[in-house]
């Protein structure tokens, strides 16, 4: 995780939004349907509601990774939570993520991509160089890669036929 000058949600979307030149009009009417808008409005509540009630509920609802969710979730009231915390480098190569937060318990290290209630797809190697980026940063901690999705899995990823569960989008790209 990168260091931050700026540590508040609120913040770092008003940075991302800088990035966006002249297509920043999209924000009007408060950014609705916009992903890192949705993202920072669901994760700033889960930061300032009763994390064992509300993230650890989240957590405990997710599918897939049931005992690394269940860690984190009964964590949840230590979590650190990062939104938009910048890049992710996978090393030794170029390749640079933007995670669309990190997690952090005592146990777990989470990253989290969200995307949109609407209908949207993944790009080919997102979640597998996501997964790697994980595995890469995790150290000591138990990694998941949090899936915020309008849907259960499986899910779309652009170029493949139909809808494929995440584990096979990352073994198709041979990071499994």
């Amino acid at each position: 995780m990168s260091s931050l000058e700026n540590d508040s949600m609120v913040g770092r979307l008003l940075e991302e939004i800088s990035w966006d030149g002249k297509s920043v009009k999209r924000y009007r009417n408060g950014g609705r349907g916009l992903e890192n808008v949705l993202t920072a409005e669901v994760f700033m509540m889960l930061d300032f509601l009763p994390r064992d009630e509300f993230l650890g509920a989240v957590l405990r609802k997710a599918h897939g990774a049931a005992s690394t969710a269940a860690f984190a979730a009964d964590e949840a009231s230590s979590a650190i939570t990062s939104l938009l915390p910048g890049d992710a480098q996978l090393t030794p190569t170029t390749i640079v993520l933007q995670p669309d937060a990190w997690i952090e318990t005592t146990s777990c290290r989470i990253l989290v991509e969200a995307k949109r209630i609407r209908s949207s797809a993944f790009q080919q190697e997102q979640l597998a160089r996501e997964y790697l980026a994980l595995m890469q940063h995790t150290g000591y901690r138990r990694n998941l890669l949090l899936l915020v999705l309008g849907s259960p899995p499986p899910i779309k990823v652009k170029g493949v036929a139909g809808h494929i569960e995440p584990a096979e989008s990352i073994a198709l790209r041979g990071l499994s």
